[in-house]
């Protein structure tokens, strides 16, 4: 099956909510577990008037990944772009996170113009890491217990890619 690799729409939200919704995906990021479609709709269009861009992942028509760039409103840091990735675990291990990190990767470097692209992952997501870390990635530190998972603070590996 082919993966394509879109601009996220509002109508895209329905999708998000529901790979959001899986606990297998809602450990893994900061996000807060059962998010509502109306919430997911006002954060595409929030990070839309903020020119935020991000990109969805098709599988035959199905929306199966979404990454999210966060762009720096200071002025001193704005070379600096983070980003956000989720898979659907039903399509884990075929290619859609790759192709949403270089898609993120190809955009902030080639037309936005950052220096550096960031993130931040459980240091127990060794999945992610990995995936981070064939794509250039480097993990630059942890954020101790910087985190509430499941009733636990846990810690954060940051790693960034640099153009």
């Amino acid at each position: 099956m082919d993966i394509t690799i879109r601009g996220r729409e509002i109508d895209d939200a329905a999708a998000c909510q529901r790979i959001h919704s899986y606990p297998e995906v809602y450990q893994w990021t900061l996000q807060l577990p059962f998010p509502t479609l109306d919430s997911w709709r006002k954060k595409f269009e929030r990070q839309a008037n903020d020119g935020a861009p991000g990109f969805v992942a098709e599988m035959d028509g199905q929306v199966v990944g979404e990454i999210s760039l966060f762009i720096n409103s200071n002025v001193r840091i704005r070379q600096t772009i983070g980003f956000g990735l989720v898979v659907d675990p039903n399509y884990g291990g075929r290619g859609v996170g790759q192709q949403l990190v270089a898609a993120a990767i190809d955009y902030a470097f080639n037309w936005f113009g950052a220096t550096r692209l960031e993130l931040e992952a459980f240091t127990d997501n060794q999945r992610a890491i990995r995936l981070y870390e064939r794509m250039g990635f480097e993990q630059e530190g942890v954020r101790r217990r910087a985190a509430l998972r499941e009733g636990q603070y846990r810690d954060v590996t940051i790693m960034a890619r640099l153009a």
